[in-house]
């Protein structure tokens, strides 16, 4: 499929991430008309995202990389709580309505690079290196300026959907503003190999009174490690973080190389509309999370699925205002119903060190051994118990 200089595209897609990936397959799929651009000359080959949900498996059955994602990820099939290094429950993830009743634990380089197969598999490709510098809404559409190393062009669409990301050049060229949702909270993840005996078919959650520890077992015998920031805690390698997870364990942690960590602050956005006449946005670009749910890329696949089938029925001759309206009031429901989840849960997780200790261990076991309770944090939290309506 190639692209040229002053002809109109159907959809212009902004982003070459999970979001804009999936959302490109779908277009592709279903029969609409679309491009896809990407400022990056290549994909980032670090394991941001390594969370894959059921609502997320359901989505990608329908773009047909599903087998994949289930071949070469790990299946999680519960989450162990702990207080301190003692077990206190083993929540299984078995609800019968999704056919899916697990995650799978894959890095979100390998998730891309299935998706971008796809994308090739139904004749479309990436166009790397390309940036957004532009845009100009009018009757019928939009035009856009685009960048590459060789200049830039004029390009147009009937639509332009921001799939770029939380610093999204979509959203802002549109003059979309967004508002911060929930606590600011700062957080250390680190990839690596675990040095110590956990579960391999289940996330680990440990509380107790000097901070939380979750982690995410990976392919190879790596996982994801997310614990909360303190003030002046250094976290400059592998070693002062494997120290910090052990004080929140209350025992030794290894930590093995290779691996890497990172401190960053974080506090969830949520732009204050979806769409701008021609111009939507999805994943990222219209909201983000804090870490400790891994719903970032999953919520931005879901956004993608669901616009898909609403182009499409604009395509079919659908009325745009009132189809894509749907999209954007729901969506927009959705991430904000999520991020206030997360932000409770944070909030648990972080404040439990000002609760004493007995209490706090009381607090936990009435929590997990509350079925209502338990289910309706993990079905807040984790997303894994309402089967998607397509």
């Amino acid at each position: 499929m190639r692209y040229h200089a002053g002809v109109a595209t159907t959809v212009l897609v902004v982003g070459a991430g999970p979001t804009g990936l999936t959302l490109a397959c779908e277009l592709l799929r279903r029969g609409v008309g679309c491009r896809i651009i990407d400022r990056a000359e290549r994909r980032f080959d670090r394991a941001r995202a390594v969370d894959v949900q059921s609502r997320t498996l359901e989505v990608l059955e329908h773009v047909g990389i599903h087998l994949r994602v289930l071949e070469l990820g790990s299946k999680l099939e519960g989450l162990g709580v702990y207080e301190g290094a003692s077990a206190l429950a083993h929540l299984r993830f078995d609800n019968n309505n999704t056919p899916y009743p697990f995650a799978v634990a894959l890095s979100q380089a390998e998730t891309e690079g299935l998706l971008e197969d796809r994308l090739t598999e139904l004749g479309g490709h990436v166009e790397r290196g390309v940036e957004l510098n532009g845009l100009t809404q009018a009757t019928g559409g939009v035009t856009t300026v685009l960048g590459t190393d060789a200049g830039t062009t004029t390009a147009h669409a009937r639509w332009v959907v921001g799939c770029d990301g939380a610093r999204s050049a979509v959203r802002q060229l549109t003059g979309i503003e967004v508002e911060p949702n929930g606590t600011p909270y700062t957080f250390s993840v680190a990839d690596a190999d675990l040095g110590w005996a956990l579960p391999t078919n289940e996330m680990s959650l440990f509380l107790g009174g000097s901070g939380f520890v979750l982690v995410a077992p990976m392919p190879g015998g790596r996982a994801r490690v997310i614990i909360d920031g303190e003030p002046g805690e250094p976290l400059a390698d592998l070693g002062d973080f494997a120290a910090a997870c052990s004080r929140r364990v209350g025992a030794p942690v290894s930590l093995r190389a290779p691996g890497h960590c990172t401190s960053y602050r974080v506090r969830g956005h949520l732009a204050k509309v979806f769409r701008v006449g021609s111009v939507v946005l999805a994943g990222d670009a219209a909201h983000t999370f804090n870490p400790v749910g891994g719903h970032g890329m999953n919520q931005g696949i879901l956004d993608a699925y669901e616009l898909a089938q609403e182009l499409e029925r604009v395509a079919q001759g659908a009325p745009p205002d009132g189809v894509l309206a749907r999209y954007a009031e729901r969506r927009r429901q959705s991430a904000e119903s999520l991020q206030r989840a997360m932000d409770f849960e944070a909030r648990l997780s972080i404040a439990r060190a000002a609760i004493p200790g007995d209490q706090r261990s009381r607090l936990l076991e009435l929590s997990v051994g509350c079925d209502p309770l338990r289910r309706a944090v993990l079905d807040s939290a984790v997303d894994m118990f309402r089967r998607a309506k397509w």
